[in-house]
């Protein structure tokens, strides 16, 4: 009331002034990172997700909390009983200004497509091809969906803003390294060895942190996604068995070879391009090894013979 009078905005007002809008949320059977994309009634997780499992909305505050209800530039962990897709309703949010920390942020957008070039970042403290989906692991992306959760690394503590209809201040950078380092997918996530970074160089390729149990993930001891020499491989899978991909184009020296080396002691030369399928470890070890190779080979007559004792 204001003066007496009833003051009504109706829900068909907003329809008509574009304020009002619905955002339609695919989600997986699984963990999912999703976010609240429109100022809704009641943003409680298990309304906004009829099919959340319960005590399952985590957001990332130097750790892994939990919650219940979802906030506005804020990211969240959330699993789900089945795939499917739900339907949101309420007034949109054309702008937003989110506070990052120092180090890895999970957030989300605004109520529209966002690219990451277009976001406000003043002081420049997002870290470059740091911004990540999850979709069966970790994705790199520069593009943020209304309704979805996304991490973001950023050098220092700072404020950036997202708001609709800016442009691209500058044209995205390319940081694929499948043409200058040898590289590993194992199931879809790609990693890169063989070469050196500088400290800074390596922040571009590190990883969030790992997602709850029960979720897919691979990357180097440290974090990242690149290794030079030695290193060790850390898995987390559902699945009993992974694909590994691999691509060689670095010369690795002669009688090397490229060589993974599960926990139990099973080793799978890499050589070239190929794909092997190997039994799931929570670790295993990449590394160059000498690889033997004769100078000759000869056949000689058997003796005894085996099969005829006489």
């Amino acid at each position: 009331n204001y003066q007496n009078e009833e003051l009504t905005i109706t829900k068909e007002a907003y329809i008509t002034a574009g304020q009002f809008s619905q955002v339609d949320i695919s989600f997986n059977e699984g963990w999912n990172m999703v976010g609240l994309p429109l100022e809704v009634e009641n943003p409680n997780y298990q309304i906004l997700f009829p099919e959340a499992v319960e005590n399952t909305l985590y957001n990332f505050n130097m750790g892994y909390n939990l919650a219940e209800d979802l906030e506005a530039g804020i990211g969240y962990w959330v699993r789900l009983y089945n795939s499917g897709v739900t339907q949101l309703e309420g007034y949109v949010m054309s702008e937003i200004e989110i506070e990052l920390n120092e180090g890895w942020n999970l957030i989300s957008g605004i109520s529209e497509v966002t690219s990451i070039a277009n976001f406000i970042d003043p002081e420049e403290i997002i870290i470059p091809n740091t911004a990540y989906t999850f979709e069966n692991g970790y994705i790199n992306t520069d593009v943020f969906n209304p309704g979805n959760g996304y991490w973001i690394r950023a050098y220092e503590a700072g404020e950036i803003s997202l708001i609709s209809g800016t442009s691209a201040k500058t044209a995205p950078r390319e940081f694929s390294l499948k043409d200058i380092a040898n590289s590993l997918n194992i199931n879809g996530t790609d990693l890169y060895f063989g070469i050196e970074l500088s400290d800074r160089e390596r922040l571009s390729y590190s990883l969030p942190p790992k997602p709850p149990t029960g979720a897919f993930d691979v990357r180097f001891k440290g974090n990242t996604r690149v290794a030079g020499g030695i290193s060790e491989i850390e898995v987390m899978s559902p699945d009993e068995c992974l694909t590994i991909s691999y691509n060689i184009i670095l010369d690795v020296g002669q009688h090397l070879n490229w060589v993974i080396t599960s926990e139990n002691g099973k080793e799978y030369t890499l050589e070239g391009t190929g794909e092997i399928t190997v039994p799931k470890e929570e670790t295993f070890t990449l590394e160059r090894k000498m690889i033997f190779v004769p100078n000759n080979y000869a056949l000689h007559q058997n003796y005894p013979n085996p099969f005829n004792p006489i």
